[in-house]
């Protein structure tokens, strides 16, 4: 499957499982209230750090090395491949989740320090052994470059979750936020369940039918060398991803306690946490749907180009998956940006988020294009660029939370983590550019579609104005500005998007 296919199979997925889970969130936000999506996401870094020791980063070498012995015709050494991650993830899930099942209790009194969660924690401990074998799986696929299966099983994972969670909360009626929380934990492990089931079903069946694409032009890989690849490859993605699990974990501490430090209450900064973490930064994910389908897909398409040892191949993958990511989610910042209130008003019923929201879209481009970057980095086996580039940007937010908050509140810890977001893609474009032998030309990539989105920007903003008080507040004044700025979008990729 080519690289183009395989993220159009995936982005239709992304799209229908984002669109699912903004109606799932907002209606969630009104049936168990802010304060516990906040509690909710405190307890979601831990989650994280555990996946990582249980040894789920070892999913991102798969890919890569399954593409890699593909290219080279290399039949059994694909399998060696996927029996020696199955086997590291298996002891590693297995280890983690007893440690979540035992020492829940003392987790959430020493270290999380809200026994609210403790109940969440034991629902959610099985989780951790189920997506730590989905990811080699999900690996398996990615080498393969057959991602129909991949977003199989997301759809059906998220439907399960989404049907488990909303059944539960609606047939145990409760106040508790802990018993809503365990509920919410449960949901999770069990759409996780189906989602590993529906892997393994196409892992049997791709097994029976698949053929070396190749003949073999190197030695089969041994398993010393599978296991000193996946250490290399897994390792600074396991590293950069605690850093993140630790930096969200810092930040579920150090942005409420800098807004109580303001003058805000305990219940009102975490609410506000909620705002900003379970409801504004959601809206500026939303267009990573794009950009992880592109990111996924690249992985093993460079990863197999560099094999070949086809530089001409990879500056192409590079140059059109940045302009293709920024074609396609440049509208959707625009909109975050021009009409912050009327978006968050019409997906959560409240313009609460709309400061946050407006100041993490103004950088959003940024964080699509360094997911890309990512990619890249991984495709060209230089994993530890990425961890170096995204560990300096982590340093940045967290100083900058104590700068920023204090002042200006919620928009102060959005702008930390957006400035964040800024050095860190600026990094990696630049570690990602200087490992490709033919140089790739910045200017074509990024200015035509910067102009489309620069005009539509000015057009949406000068027209809203006038929508707001011809048609009033409220979504529906965004419909003929947005309507005009998309056309006039279009028009300008049609004249200078296609090249």
């Amino acid at each position: 499957m080519g690289l183009w296919k395989g993220t159009s199979t995936l982005l239709a997925s992304n799209l229908i499982n984002r669109l699912v889970d903004f109606i799932y969130r907002a209606y969630l936000v009104r049936l168990v209230g802010a304060e516990t999506i906040g509690l909710f996401q405190i307890a979601l870094p831990l989650y994280f750090i555990l996946l990582l020791l249980s040894g789920a980063a070892v999913a991102s070498a798969v890919g890569t090395l399954v593409a890699e012995r593909l290219a080279a015709g290399d039949r059994p050494g694909v399998t060696r491949v996927f029996r020696l991650a199955l086997i590291i993830t298996v002891i590693g899930g297995s280890l983690t989740s007893t440690l979540l099942l035992f020492g829940g209790g003392f987790i959430t009194e020493r270290v999380l320090r809200d026994p609210r969660l403790h109940l969440m924690l034991l629902s959610i401990a099985p989780a951790i052994l189920v997506v730590s074998i989905a990811g080699v799986y999900r690996g398996y696929f990615q080498g393969h470059q057959q991602m129909l299966p991949v977003a199989l099983a997301q759809l059906l994972e998220q439907a399960a979750t989404l049907g488990v969670t909303i059944g539960l909360l609606l047939s145990v009626a409760t106040d508790d936020p802990a018993i809503r929380l365990a509920l919410m934990g449960s949901g999770l492990t069990a759409g996780e369940m189906v989602g590993l089931a529906t892997l393994q079903v196409f892992w049997a069946r791709l097994k029976r039918t698949s053929q070396p694409t190749s003949p073999l032009t190197a030695p089969t890989i041994s398993r010393g060398e599978v296991i000193q690849k996946i250490i290399s490859q897994a390792g600074p993605v396991t590293l950069t991803r605690l850093v993140a699990s630790l930096s969200m974990a810092i930040g579920t501490v150090l942005i409420p306690g800098q807004l109580m430090a303001s003058g805000y209450s305990r219940s009102e900064a975490t609410s506000m946490y909620g705002l900003l973490t379970g409801l504004a930064m959601p809206i500026v994910a939303f267009p990573s749907l794009i950009t992880f389908a592109v990111s996924y897909n690249l992985i093993p398409a460079i990863s197999a180009a560099r094999a070949r040892k086809d530089h001409t191949r990879v500056r192409t993958l590079f140059e059109k998956a940045h302009q293709f990511t920024l074609w396609a989610t440049l509208p959707l910042v625009v909109s975050a940006l021009i009409f912050p209130g009327e978006i968050s008003h019409l997906i959560y019923g409240t313009a609460a988020p709309a400061a946050a929201l407006q100041t993490l879209a103004l950088f959003a481009p940024l964080l699509y294009i360094e997911q890309i970057e990512s990619g890249v980095l991984q495709g060209l086996s230089r994993p530890g660029l990425n961890l170096r580039n995204y560990a300096i940007s982590e340093v940045v937010t967290i100083l900058l939370f104590f700068v920023l908050i204090q002042p200006w509140g919620l928009v102060g810890a959005a702008l930390a983590i957006a400035l964040g977001i800024m050095v860190e893609a600026i990094l990696d474009y630049l570690a990602a550019s200087s490992c490709l032998v033919d140089q790739p030309s910045a200017l074509a990539v990024f200015l035509p579609p910067l102009i489309a989105g620069l005009i539509m920007a000015v057009v949406a903003g000068c027209l809203i104005s006038l929508s707001r008080a011809t048609v009033g507040p409220g979504p529906a004044s965004m419909a003929g500005p947005l309507a005009m700025g998309l056309a006039l979008y279009a028009l300008t990729f049609r004249l200078i998007g296609r090249q």
